[in-house]
């Protein structure tokens, strides 16, 4: 299974080996009709086993396994540009797919999501970051996003035993997504490693890491965390699965689906310069709503998910890279947010939305008509249950209680 047989091969690509034995090929002005028959060459190949297709706008994407290997391929039909990731099964790295199908579950719950409020004890109070989100689904399992920095992994690890409905079994996770390697995202998950592990099952880790190479990114920005010592913290999860995700796949998970929309393979070919471009950006469906994460994400990122254009319409934004930068107004009007999430505190958060901030978006966000809310991760603990409606819908949660 190689793409030595692309209907599209003579057109220019670009070549990378990716972490974990993985490759990726990107061709460059491909037409929508050369993929459609580069998707039907594949559908007709007796050795390979359709595992997933999506249509996110106009972009398809279409996943196929063979005995060993996995072959991932999407389009982007604004620029022209086909991907394509051959990638081993069960290595060293990485082992296991993304779930296509949603398990059979038990309704136990109403599903909520939780704003967690971070300890910025520890930071400079003009410049805190930090992101952790939470999603009780409603299986009872939860969906985490980052977790902030090392002193707020017992804060999580509080919330999680208090609104998981096994009281007396572990806490299950089933899913556990890290958007970049920036300390103030993963360090809080190498603290509950080590406090927690024993405590709760989790199911399965979703990120996608550039690998250390000066042709894919800038060696000055690179965080060699999720290329290295996470591995040793995933050890103290047993049976856990460790998933390199790609754009355009679908993540079904107990009443919720996980879109990912974008992964630092879509900067390339050109480099990255900074490693917040390297952010998993994702929306999640539940409860009839939609959440759109996009992390860290900064100029080539945002330049990047543009392509999806209106596609991109989501109930809930978080606002990019902490309100410090990031985002463009055209993301802005195409997103239509309803509900705003900020990632910083109080302090930083009247600080970036002022007229006199760099980050004019940030401005342009508060001031349209269809924002209702914004929830910053500072104070209390801010539990929205789903579908949020309004402030009946919102309950706080007090870590000092515990």
């Amino acid at each position: 299974m190689t793409p030595s047989n692309l209907i599209f091969s003579d057109h220019q690509y670009t070549y990378y080996k990716l972490e974990g034995d993985g490759e990726l090929w990107i061709f460059e002005g491909v037409t929508e009709f050369e993929y459609k028959e580069y998707v039907s060459q594949l559908q007709s190949d007796p050795t390979l086993r359709p595992y997933s297709n999506t249509l996110f706008g106009n972009n398809p994407s279409y996943s196929f396994l063979s005995e060993d290997r996995l072959l991932h391929t999407y389009f982007t039909a604004s620029r022209l540009r086909a991907h394509v990731i051959l990638e081993p099964q069960s290595t060293s790295l990485f082992h296991g797919l993304p779930p296509k199908e949603a398990p059979a579950f038990e309704p136990m719950c109403t599903p909520h999501l939780a704003v967690m409020s971070l300890d910025y004890s520890a930071q400079n109070s003009n410049d805190a970051n930090g992101m952790s989100y939470v999603f009780r689904l409603t299986d009872g399992s939860f969906l985490i996003y980052d977790g902030g920095y090392l002193q707020d992994a017992q804060r999580l690890y509080a919330y999680l035993r208090e609104h998981s409905p096994f009281e007396h079994e572990k806490i299950v996770i089933s899913a556990w997504i890290l958007t970049h390697s920036h300390i103030d995202h993963y360090s809080c998950f190498m603290g509950f490693s080590r406090m927690f592990a024993d405590k709760v099952k989790v199911k399965r880790f979703f990120f996608n890491t550039p690998a250390k190479d000066e042709s894919i990114i800038n060696l000055k920005q690179h965080d060699n965390f999720l290329n290295t010592k996470f591995y040793e913290h995933a050890k103290k999860y047993p049976n856990a699965e460790i998933i390199r995700v790609h754009t355009g796949q679908l993540l079904k998970l107990p009443g919720a689906e996980i879109e990912i929309l974008q992964t630092y393979e879509d900067i390339l070919p050109g480099k990255i310069r900074w490693l917040n471009e390297a952010s998993l950006v994702t929306r999640v469906r539940i409860a009839g709503q939609t959440f759109l994460f996009p992390a860290d994400t900064e100029m080539a990122g945002d330049l990047a998910l543009e392509r999806y254009s209106r596609f991109l319409k989501s109930d809930f934004l978080q606002v990019t890279h902490h309100g410090y930068s990031g985002g463009t107004l055209y993301l802005v009007d195409r997103i239509d947010p309803k509900y705003l999430l900020w990632t910083t505190n109080f302090e930083c958060y009247t600080q970036r939305t002022v007229r006199t901030w760099h980050a004019s978006v940030n401005r342009y966000l508060l001031s349209c008509r269809a924002v209702d809310y914004s929830f910053v991760a500072d104070g209390d603990c801010k539990i929205l249950h789903l579908p949020f409606q309004g402030l009946k819908e919102l309950e706080y949660y007090q870590y000092s209680k515990q």
